[in-house]
């Protein structure tokens, strides 16, 4: 007869595991529910527990989070617990112990910024900027970027969460000021999020209705004195605030405007403001980032030489009110620039 194989012993736990881990309390945001399903089996394998019932006067350990924008998130950064990310969970189960975080110091920091353990200040933030100088909208929108946020241009409702104002006399400023969810901060708010490596404190970074608030914003003083600078989204805001910035279909694209002018230097530039604004089509001022490469219907032969490598890119003006026909993106075929432009 077979013998019978004997019962395997359970594993034991490692002893990091059975200390810190076995017992402690996590909370979760923002993931969705395949998501939900897999930390609660991961949080089982290592003896913890996830408080799906949580309310805000029940104690937990750790903030497991896939966006900054989250009242557990906030709850977390004023009682100093850890925020983690799903993939330091998936390593400490893997590994079989609790592996070190970023509040543990040294080379511990590095390593679990390089692994992802560490959640991004700015993660699930979309982040849009007013009044400073194109240098210091580019600075941010690289900073922002580095740190999983989005930049956007303009100003959309129910899509961006922060709008960083030198003042508080733009357009944009009224706007987001009466808009729920959204948050009107100072530069410096965007320095302490960088410093502090965790989305700071809104609160403590209010506009001043003079400007400032930020390293560079001393440079940014005439631009603020004179009105915005030039720019989609910001020579226009005084005259034609009237545009909505609700709608959202362009999101998907990237688009950069060549050598159209500010919106007072022709017809057409005033018209693409309006319809880029209307659109909430983000713009960047790099071709090479673009999805779309907006030049104007009057464009002179061989004007577009600088743009060959992103020929393929390249649409007129007519493109833009395509989109606008269409209510999305539309196609570029009828819209491309001809050759004789790149010649």
């Amino acid at each position: 007869p077979r013998k019978r194989l004997p019962a395997r012993a359970a594993a034991p736990v490692p002893p990091i595991v059975t200390r810190v881990m076995r017992g402690a309390i996590l909370i979760i945001t923002g993931f969705d529910a395949d998501e939900q399903h897999e930390i609660l089996a991961l949080a089982a394998t290592v003896g913890a527990t996830v408080d799906v019932q949580f309310t805000a006067d029940r104690p937990f350990d750790f903030c497991v989070a896939k966006t900054t924008n989250s009242r557990k998130y906030e709850l977390a950064r004023t009682r100093s617990k850890p925020v983690v990310t799903a993939s330091w969970l998936r390593d400490s189960a893997r590994g079989g112990e609790l592996l070190p975080l970023a509040g543990d110091g040294g080379g511990n920091a590095v390593m679990a910024r390089e692994r992802g353990y560490s959640l991004p200040a700015f993660a699930g933030l979309c982040v849009c900027v007013t009044g400073y100088s194109q240098d210091a909208r580019a600075e941010m929108e690289a900073q922002v970027v580095a740190r999983g946020g989005v930049y956007t241009s303009d100003l959309v409702k129910n899509r961006c969460t922060h709008l960083v104002a030198f003042n508080s006399t733009s357009s944009k400023y009224k706007h987001a000021s009466k808009w729920d969810g959204v948050h009107v901060v100072s530069r410096a708010w965007v320095e302490e999020c960088i410093a502090s490596e965790q989305r700071a404190d809104e609160a403590r970074f209010p506009v001043l209705a003079g400007g400032g608030g930020g390293s560079g914003a001393t440079t940014d003083t005439a631009a603020a004195a004179t009105g915005p600078t030039s720019g989609i989204g910001e020579d226009q805001e005084t005259a034609d605030a009237a545009v909505p910035w609700e709608e959202c279909c362009m999101m998907e694209t990237k688009v950069h405007l060549f050598d159209l002018g500010p919106p007072r230097a022709s017809a057409e530039s005033a018209a693409v403001t309006r319809l880029v604004r209307r659109l909430a089509a983000p713009i960047t001022p790099h071709p090479g980032k673009a999805t779309h490469i907006v030049v104007s219907a009057m464009a002179a032969p061989g004007s577009l030489r600088s743009l060959r490598e992103h020929r393929a890119r390249v649409v007129l003006t007519s493109w833009l009110d395509a989109c606008a026909a269409e209510g999305a993106p539309a196609a570029t075929e009828d819209h491309a620039a001809p050759g004789h432009l790149f010649s």
